[in-house]
């Protein structure tokens, strides 16, 4: 029987392709697997890759990937902090922001998905629980917030 943690690999693995299968229906020339990044930019512009990558929990290596194919894809802008000239400040461009409630609704409508048959005390102790889990393995790795 698999344990709680793949069955959560799982779910994040069937929430990208729920994404991905989202957007390309739309034709609005996005990834599932970009969605994270957009919607982060999005609610902060101006967020600095090191920060992004931090928030995510994804290496910068792959922080500065997926933003150098959402940045060739037009979704983003990246550009050279004034303060600090080794920092890159991450923007959303005018189809990022376009593009944002979409990415938003279809996180919403996962959501409801994957509640489905959930009472409201169910998935309030299944948030605490996992909340829990959460805590212990940051604490653990040293990056409690």
């Amino acid at each position: 029987m698999p344990s709680f943690v793949r069955y959560m690999h799982m779910l994040s693995r069937y929430e990208a392709q729920f994404l991905d299968d989202r957007m390309v229906a739309d034709g609005n020339g996005i990834k599932g697997c970009h969605s994270k990044y957009v919607i982060e930019v999005c609610k902060n512009p101006g967020i600095s890759q090191d920060k992004l990558a931090k928030q995510l929990l994804v290496n910068k290596s792959n922080v500065a990937r997926q933003l150098a194919s959402l940045e060739e894809s037009g979704f983003v802008e990246r550009k050279v902090s004034e303060s600090d000239a080794r920092q890159l400040l991450v923007y959303p461009t005018e189809k990022a922001e376009e593009i944002f409630p979409k990415l938003r609704k279809a996180n919403f409508d996962w959501k409801k998905i994957i509640n489905e048959g959930l009472s409201d005390e169910e998935k309030e102790q299944l948030l605490n629980l996992t909340e829990k889990l959460y805590e212990n393995a940051a604490r653990y790795m040293g990056k409690q917030d």
